[in-house]
């Protein structure tokens, strides 16, 4: 059998280092960022009117799960719609980390659009990753403000510990329940998968037949490490902009 190329993450980490340089480490960072602040400006700046509309819409208080997840979901799906373009172009761009082909630059959008059609190259994926958003962003959204509102309960004050706390908490619950669909997501935006025309779902069949179900699972521990780092900023600035942002109209 082939050996395998890469073996677990830190090999993976080293190996990328030395053959591409420190630098590839950061294919796709402007694509990345323009993804991230789309999806959480939106998320952030939407979920607790919409959390407070929907409490009132169901009569049940926004403190049960059930409505988080209700008021949660679509508001994942406003925010795909919004970031699914950058989505595209910052895997396009880590695969292919050359700044002439795969930077976020118009002339590159254009040649996508023009050479695969405007919904099969920047939304290509759409369905996976719609999905795998919807759950890894309803598992963070309600997973934060469930664990928060759980740590509270415990005893636990409202400060960092907490928010880093609840942040760890949400991290968790979204590597756990968005691995699948992020690694199927993932595949099927890449260029040679939108030009044989295969669907998602026969993809998805076509790894349970030839990879197995682990499958779904490949690269978990980076993903966790890397929800963890982020839900721990993303929270903790959240919660320090909402509180500088309280303080005025308190005094």
């Amino acid at each position: 059998p082939m050996k395998k190329k890469y073996l677990n993450p830190f090999q993976t980490l080293a190996l990328i280092v030395k053959e591409e340089g420190g630098p590839a480490l950061f294919g796709g960072l402007p694509a990345g960022i323009m993804r991230a602040g789309t999806i959480y400006s939106t998320r952030l700046g939407i979920y607790e009117t919409a959390l407070s509309s929907v409490a009132t819409a169901l009569g049940r208080d926004s403190s049960n799960m059930d409505v988080k997840i209700a008021a949660a979901m679509p508001v994942t799906v406003a925010s795909m719609l919004c970031a699914n373009p950058w989505d595209v172009i910052k895997v396009r761009y880590q695969r292919r980390p050359d700044f002439k082909l795969y930077s976020v630059d118009p002339r590159m959008i254009a040649g996508m659009v023009k050479s695969e059609g405007f919904f099969n190259s920047l939304y290509a994926g759409f369905t996976p990753n719609l999905l795998r958003n919807m759950v890894v962003g309803t598992a963070e959204l309600v997973g934060y403000f469930q664990s928060k509102q759980m740590l509270t309960g415990y005893g636990v004050s409202d400060g960092l510990p907490l928010h880093v706390g609840a942040s760890l908490l949400a991290a968790a619950s979204a590597a756990a329940f968005g691995s699948p669909m992020d690694v199927v997501a993932t595949r099927v935006m890449q260029p040679d998968v939108v030009k044989s025309g295969i669907s998602w779902p026969a993809y998805t069949m076509q790894m349970v037949r030839n990879e197995g179900l682990f499958s779904f699972y490949k690269g978990f521990l980076p993903n966790w490490l890397r929800l963890a780092g982020f839900n721990v900023v993303l929270w903790v600035s959240f919660e320090q902009i909402k509180k500088l942002a309280e303080e005025p109209a308190a005094a």
